[in-house]
Parts: C-alpha cells; sequence; structure tokens
C-alpha cells in the first residue's frame, strides 16, 4: 500500500528530481521546492494527520529535541559527523558479532527451536521497532514535505541514556521536490546502488520515492527479530542484488510466527515491508499504526498470561 496521499496529490511516477524532461505537453519543470508551491503546502501529508494526532515536534531551535526521535536535522552535520566515528552500541546488540553465519551453523542452532542471536524479549523487539517507525513518519511527515532518510540501517539509531532511540547520520537525506505542473512529488534516482541493505528498485536504478526507507526498516525488523543481517549466509553483495531485483528476499524461519505473539507481528510486518512493488509497499505511517496495535496487543497477551499463571500457583 502506498503512503497515505492527501486529495489532489499525484505519486507522478515519470516524475524525476531535476529531469527536465517534456512530457505531454508540459514545459518540463521539475523539482519545484514543495515550500515554494504555496498552493500546494497545505496538503503536504503532516505527520500529525497521518498518524492520527501527537505532540508537536520542534526541530529548528538548533538543540536536541528531548522529545523528538530524530536528531535536530538544522545541525545534522555535527551529529553525522558524530555518528560516523563513536561506536554505535544500539546496532551491536541489534545483531552481535558479525552477523554472519552459514546456513548450517544456524540450522544447527535452531534444530530445538528458534533461537535469535541476540538478547531482546518480543516486548522490546515490538518497542524498539515503533520508535524506528516514528522516527522514520517524522521525515516522511516533514509539514514542508518529505524528507526521505536514504541511509536506513541500525547504526543511524543511537540509544539515549534512558534507553530511546533517536535517529540520525541525515548526509544522504534528500528531500524530495514538489512539481507544480503535476500536482505531486517528483521521484529522484542515486544512479547504481550499492552493498546489499537497500530496496529492489535501488539496485535496479529504477526511480525512487520514500518507500525505499521502509524496505530497509523491514531488514532493520528482521535484524531485531533473529539477530542476523538480512541475508545471513553470504556476503556476496552481487548475489544479494541480483535475488533482490528478480523479486527475492530473506528467508524467514517459519517457527518464528509461533515463537511469540510479539515476534509474530514482526514477521508479518517485514513481509509489508519487503513487498516488491514500492506502490502497494506499506507506508511509514501504516507502519507505525501497526506497531501501536502490536504493542496493545501485545500488553493484553502478556497480562492475560500472567493472570493465567496466577491461577495456576
Amino acid at each position: 500500500m502506498a503512503r497515505p496521499v492527501p486529495e489532489g496529490e499525484g505519486r507522478g511516477d515519470d516524475q524525476v528530481r531535476g529531469g527536465g524532461r517534456e512530457e505531454d505537453g508540459r514545459d518540463g519543470r521539475q523539482g519545484v521546492p514543495l515550500h515554494g508551491a504555496e498552493d500546494a503546502a497545505d496538503e503536504t501529508p503532516l505527520h500529525r494527520r497521518a498518524l492520527g494526532g501527537g505532540p508537536e515536534r520542534g526541530h529548528h531551535n538548533g538543540e536536541i529535541d528531548q522529545l523528538s526521535p530524530i536528531m535536530d536535522i538544522y545541525v545534522h552535520c555535527v551529529f553525522s559527523t558524530m555518528a560516523e566515528v563513536v561506536p554505535i552500541e544500539f546496532e551491536e546488540v541489534v545483531v552481535p558479532g558479525e552477523g554472519y553465519h552459514s546456513k548450517e551453523t544456524v540450522e544447527n542452532r535452531n534444530a530445538g527451536g528458534v533461537r535469535p542471536y541476540n538478547d531482546f524479549t518480543p516486548t522490546e523487539k515490538l518497542g524498539f521497532a515503533l520508535e524506528m517507525a516514528e522516527s522514520l513518519a517524522d521525515l516522511h511527515g516533514f509539514p514542508d514535505g518529505v524528507i526521505v532518510h536514504d541511509d536506513v540501517q541500525p547504526c543511524q539509531w543511537l540509544r539515549t541514556p534512558d534507553g530511546h532511540l533517536k535517529l540520525g547520520d541525515f548526509n544522504r537525506a534528500t528531500i524530495m521536490q514538489w512539481d507544480d505542473l503535476a500536482g505531486g512529488y517528483c521521484k529522484f534516482n542515486n544512479g547504481e546502488a550499492f552493498a546489499n541493505y537497500r530496496a529492489p528498485e535501488e539496485f535496479a536504478v529504477r526511480n525512487l520515492d520514500e518507500q525505499i526507507d521502509v524496505f530497509s526498516f523491514g531488514n532493520n525488523l528482521y535484524g531485531m527479530l533473529t539477530g542476523l543481517w538480512n541475508f545471513y549466509d553470504t556476503d556476496d553483495d552481487g548475489v544479494v542484488q541480483k535475488k533482490l531485483i528478480d523479486g527475492g528476499v530473506a528467508y524467514i524461519d517459519p517457527r518464528y510466527r509461533e515463537r511469540s505473539f510479539g515476534e509474530r507481528k514482526l514477521v508479518e510486518l517485514v513481509e509489508k515491508c519487503w513487498v516488491y512493488d514500492p506502490g502497494e509497499r506499506i507506508s511509514i505511517f501504516e507502519a507505525v499504526n501497526f506497531l501501536r496495535d502490536a504493542i496493545e496487543e501485545n500488553k493484553k497477551e502478556n497480562e492475560e498470561t500472567a493472570r493465567v499463571a496466577g491461577k495456576e500457583r
């Protein structure tokens, strides 16, 4: 499912940031900044609207807003540098060690039941997943226009002293441009993609939008679920890229669906994030709502389990 689009806004698949080409008699004017399109400004997908309310989050005061799940974008250069040079302990506990193992090693470890390589409880996994999703939703629902993080991976989140996550490192962030004539956002193109943690449309060198963040967010969820990188049995990026371009995804042991309620919901969400067609992929706003519902259901499940256990004593 595509992200919620306000009435009158189009996704514009043939629009490319900076493309400047003429189509259907248009003058080829592409890449008009959203904040310069006064008529369209009121139609932007605010995260407050998309998520059904919530506190205002200020990112204009030159300081880190402690209530915000993202670092201040206006001073991101400092924190991008910091995120590159200091140890990122959160990634280290999401995917401990190398995160790569042979299929045989993982199968032997899971012979008696799946055993994640990290130590998170299902409740913790859901909580961290929600904080990640909310921070991306703040970018995709930015009041002045969609911001694509464009480098979603666990090391981009730092954990605060009170245990919460903040998204940082915006050196690849893309501010999507608005086309006044088409009435929609212009897609962009990053050229050939590298490594193995990106969406299939990136490796296929197609035109892109904010849905690339959602696919990579699914990779993050896979890491929290299993404690492994998504294609843990190979470090050959070319093999992974071809598999993704051809519509393949990483293997998820089906026993995770039965291990706990929380992990079952994570598996369901990973599959929604890994939908091949970005237009059919779940939006980050829908992912936030999915996780909020899952956390509430998980809380009820835990309370019921505790109640039954108390009766049996």
